[in-house]
């Protein structure tokens, strides 16, 4: 990946160098495929996020105070599905979204050929794969800055025995 030797991000403490980013992004989700936005925040709305009481009633009005502090669920969605609003008065407002992909990867060293009477018969392999979806949304009142991260994790699944054998 290319990238120019001045890229930098601002944050609460100054101002960091690439390679700290993705350091960051890899202590968050090492294995995981991660696309990060960087926004400046609009100038005329700050001041009124910035209050608790401002925040609050925009919630309300828009019917999400259920997700103000509430937890991630642990049945990931189908659908990308709001799960959960933090706010910390004057300094940071953050959204987070989860949802559960499923696909398959192609395998081909498991593909086989047979022979069946006359006919010949071809196996294609494929690997079902998992993953959870995650999106935040972090804006720092502070600052006025914002990031949004797209993140996608592979969800391991373990097996009943397998379960058994790690609580041993």
């Amino acid at each position: 990946m290319k990238r120019s030797p001045e890229a930098k991000v601002t944050c609460e403490d100054g101002i960091f160098e690439y390679k700290d980013l993705v350091n960051f992004l890899d202590a968050i989700a090492p294995w995981g495929k991660q696309h990060v936005f960087l926004y400046n925040g609009p100038e005329s709305e700050i001041e009124k996020w910035r209050r608790e009481e401002y925040c609050i009633n925009m919630l309300k009005e828009n019917g999400l105070l259920e997700y103000l502090n509430s937890y991630f669920p642990l049945i990931l969605p189908e659908s990308i599905t709001l799960s959960s609003i933090e706010y910390i008065e004057g300094r940071e407002l953050s959204v987070f979204s989860v949802e559960h992909r499923e696909y398959l990867k192609r395998k081909k060293e498991y593909d086989e050929k047979k022979k069946r009477k006359n006919e010949e018969i071809e196996l294609r392999a494929y690997l079902h794969l998992l993953t959870r979806g995650i999106i935040i949304f972090r804006w720092n009142l502070v600052s006025n800055e914002a990031i949004l991260q797209i993140s996608q994790l592979l969800v391991v699944l373990i097996t009943k025995k397998k379960r058994k054998s790690l609580l041993i």
